[in-house]
């Protein structure tokens, strides 16, 4: 049994991954982490838009409530500028 055999199925996938993506695995890594920044930041745009709402307590003085239906308006021009 050689050392190569020892190291265990995990190891012989990335090898197979790497030998058939080459170099394009760097920029599919790269746009997951983009993806997953962007989700991320969608996330908390949610916050701002919940607190408007009075979710997460009183809602606040200056714009009032704006409603579901505004928030979620909102939320999705938000993301899709983004």
């Amino acid at each position: 049994m050689s050392c190569k055999d020892n190291r265990g199925p995990f190891s012989a996938f990335a090898r197979d991954i790497v030998a058939f993506a080459g170099r394009r695995l760097v920029g599919l890594a790269l746009l997951a982490m983009l993806a997953a920044a962007a989700e991320g930041a969608g996330l908390l745009l949610l916050i701002p838009i919940l607190h408007l709402l009075g979710v997460t307590g009183p809602a606040s003085e200056g714009g009032g409530a704006i409603g579901l239906d505004g928030a979620l308006a909102l939320y999705v021009v938000l993301v899709a500028a983004a």
